[in-house]
């Protein structure tokens, strides 16, 4: 009887013990759940600044940076349903630049969103005071506009400062439709009629 009771007494103290120890380890499991979140957070936190900090620094650097580029902007022309970007970069510093690429940003229209496009230039190095020529087309129904957001040389690996200016401007499209006039010499015979004279034109269209 005496060896039962031991028995029965040592499982009830366990028994009053175990949820004292779940609740422990659950408390203990919170805390350290708590930490790794408020780590992260911190982490997360430094991280954006120091993004932060490098892109005004870059930014920065860019204002302070000589002007190497002109870049002229042609006028679209409309070609059906698409439209030609195009224009001339022009070396203005006195050295090389190799490798170099503009990148156009396209202004959407409705329902669309924003998208940077990469365009080579050709030839795509140019010495001091040559010139190379961009151009892209792009469906009008989709884009409104574009806008250069940089000029980059992979030869350098880095965004050369430029200056832009308008180019070419798109030529004027005839209208339709348009009327010729066509003037017949006086015919010479009996008689005083004539077919037409400048004062009476025969317009053909």
């Amino acid at each position: 009887m005496s060896y039962n009771s031991s028995k029965e007494f040592h499982f009830t103290v366990e028994e009053r013990k175990s949820p004292w120890i779940k609740v422990g380890a659950v408390v203990c499991a919170l805390a350290v759940t708590g930490a790794l979140l408020t780590g992260y957070f911190v982490l997360q936190r430094r991280h954006k600044q120091q993004a932060l900090a490098a892109q005004q620094a870059a930014q920065e650097a860019k204002k302070k940076a000589p002007v190497e580029a002109q870049v002229f902007e042609d006028e679209a022309r409309l070609q059906g349903g698409e439209a030609l970007i195009g224009g001339v970069v022009r070396n203005i510093s006195n050295t090389r630049i190799d490798n170099l690429s503009l990148e156009i940003q396209l202004i959407p229209r409705a329902g669309e969103t924003l998208k940077a496009q990469q365009i080579k230039l050709e030839p795509a190095s140019l010495n001091p005071g040559e010139e190379g020529h961009y151009s892209l087309t792009i469906p009008s129904h989709q884009w409104s506009a574009t806008r250069i957001v940089r000029l980059f040389s992979a030869g350098r690996n880095a965004e050369i400062a430029f200056k832009s200016e308008a180019g070419t401007r798109r030529p004027l499209e005839a209208p339709q439709g348009e009327t010729k006039i066509v003037i017949v010499p006086k015919q010479k015979g009996n008689g005083d009629g004539f077919l037409n004279t400048p004062d009476n034109p025969i317009p053909i269209h």
